[in-house]
């Protein structure tokens, strides 16, 4: 179940009689909120577990512990996570037992979305699971929330972003907002890795629309998303009316220019310096992401390659032009990708296939995109253990950049084309390129 409060309406007041002192502690209130949840939670996480499930907050936005005191002692606490204008109340509202029926989940409750209403909050929503037979607790919180003003809501739609991807929640949020225009209130969460039933979406998004568990996928045309919003009864009574255009654009690369031969192409991009996608150069990956939407660096992208390189030990190439990042390029092994919610193949074994999950180029010169498949594909050939390499791209994406160094469409969608190579490897020879291709410069010395 899920609960939604509109913070430009009013919120209820406070209930309680008892001395309540309601504080807001960013560093050690993490850990005594988390030592309430364990002990209202007992059976199903402890305190360390507690610990490390708030901690990750901190990959999706602001994280502020409350807690609340009663003489002294803690006896109740909330972590609001707030996103942008969004916030979530993650994991519910938790009092220790001793002291329920008193309204001090109520008090806090309303003095958190108050605060949250003053750092500029517009809607804030939390989710309980709830089993088909309801429990008292459940019970018990049914009532707190909805005497806090919560409107209660079923999560049909879901939009659901990768932490993988600088851009992953903006758009998400933009999809939401699109989708709140017609009167359609979206579940806004993250993806986490473990979760492998992501859907399709298109390169360079990190988002994913589903209406209970069924894939609508997030880049169709909006006139076609309604559509499959009104089949299942999402949009209930409302008519199906069209809407212009895409629901947002973010393309997998920056737009490039057709192939060129132009001397100084070549130039610049024998001059880049090329070096291996770790995570210490996360944040410069950030910025170029960043620039499409002149948004302040997320941090994102760092924390995303410290997960990969525990799998692979570089996860692409960045190239530089003396100190500046001009663009890089990303891959992974499948399953991550899949579970980052990046659109994958079905042809082979998903252990033994890399996936470019992102190319981004910071100007619209193609070379610089050339000489980062060129190095990337190079550094792929001292791994061991892949079969192919894939791509999935956008209906006017660039796939005559990949059509020269040897990919091939191997599965075609309305939203995606898959296109793959065998990965080179020592003893297979030199990158293959068609034959139109011959006079590409070596780059490698």
């Amino acid at each position: 179940m899920r609960w939604i409060w509109d913070l430009q309406r009013a919120i209820p007041g406070t209930k309680g009689q008892e001395p309540l002192a309601i504080r807001l502690i960013p560093i050690r209130g993490l850990v005594v909120a988390a030592k309430i949840m364990a002990r209202t939670w007992r059976g199903y996480m402890d305190e360390g577990q507690a610990v490390r499930f708030l901690r990750e907050l901190f990959a999706l936005g602001k994280v502020y512990p409350y807690v609340a005191y009663l003489h002294g002692q803690p006896v109740a606490s909330a972590v609001a996570v707030v996103m942008d204008d969004l916030a979530e109340i993650r994991g519910g509202v938790h009092v220790l037992p001793a002291f329920r029926r008193r309204y001090i989940g109520h008090d806090l409750l309303v003095t958190v979305l108050r605060e949250l209403r003053e750092k500029g909050v517009r809607r804030v929503f939390l989710v309980r699971d709830m089993g088909e037979q309801l429990t008292e607790d459940d019970q018990a919180a049914m009532r707190l929330y909805d005497g806090c003003g919560g409107q209660r809501r079923e999560p049909e739609v879901e939009v659901r972003w990768s932490r993988a991807c600088p851009l992953g929640f903006q758009n998400a949020r933009t999809v939401a907002a699109w989708l709140e225009s017609w009167g359609i209130s979206p579940l806004v969460t993250d993806a986490p890795l473990a979760d492998s039933g992501a859907g399709l979406v298109r390169p360079g998004t990190g988002v994913v629309v589903s209406v209970e568990e069924r894939p609508l996928g997030s880049l169709a045309a909006a006139d076609e998303l309604l559509e499959a919003l009104h089949s299942v009864g999402t949009l209930r009574d409302m008519p199906v009316m069209g809407a212009r255009g895409e629901l947002f654009s973010c393309s997998a690369m920056a737009p490039l220019e057709g192939p060129s031969s132009l001397v100084e192409d070549w130039e610049r991009a024998a001059k880049l310096s090329c070096l291996p996608l770790v995570p210490d150069r996360g944040r410069e990956v950030d910025q170029l992401c960043l620039k499409v939407r002149r948004l302040n660096a997320s941090g994102s992208k760092g924390r995303w390659l410290s997960q990969v390189t525990e799998t692979l030990e570089v996860a692409g190439v960045v190239a530089y032009l003396g100190d500046s990042s001009m663009g890089f390029l990303e891959y992974v092994p499948r399953p991550l990708a899949r579970a980052a919610l990046w659109p994958v193949g079905t042809y082979g074994e998903d252990a033994r296939v890399l996936t470019i999950t992102c190319l981004r180029v910071e100007r619209r010169g193609w070379a610089v995109a050339d000489r980062l498949l060129w190095e990337a594909l190079d550094q792929i050939r001292a791994l061991e253990g892949y079969d192919f390499i894939e791509v999935a791209l956008p209906p006017r994406g660039p796939r005559w950049l990949y059509e020269k160094f040897g990919f091939r469409t191997v599965e075609e969608g309305e939203q995606v084309a898959i296109m793959r190579r065998p990965c080179p490897g020592p003893g297979r020879g030199p990158l293959s390129l068609t034959s139109d291709n011959n006079s590409l410069p070596k780059y490698k010395k």
